[in-house]
């Protein structure tokens, strides 16, 4: 489902960035076409994060590290509740299923 919402947001034109420090980034690439980001940055200018894998790498995100990767009024798209509950810094809009 991950590649799914992938290719919605690319076909809605949107600029995707993935990390996943769990998926093999040979097949990733050979079987979705797929470049895998090697780690994230420590600061960015996303309009938006999207949680879609609950692995222990990306649950353990703190609501400060994923600010640092939103410019301001950004968004947490949370897919899979992996961040419900936290207290989100100002100026982040948290959303979550």
């Amino acid at each position: 489902k991950v590649v799914d919402v992938i290719s919605c947001l690319t076909a809605m034109e949107c600029s995707v960035d993935v990390f996943d420090p769990r998926a093999d980034q040979g097949e990733t690439r050979s079987h979705y076409g797929i470049e895998l980001m090697t780690e994230l940055p420590q600061q960015a200018d996303y309009d938006c994060v999207v949680g879609l894998v609950p692995h222990a790498e990306i649950t353990a995100l703190k609501p400060s590290r994923l600010a640092g990767l939103l410019r301001d009024g950004g968004v947490v798209a949370d897919i899979k509740a992996i961040w419900r509950g936290k207290e989100f810094p100002s100026g982040v809009t948290y959303w979550g299923l």
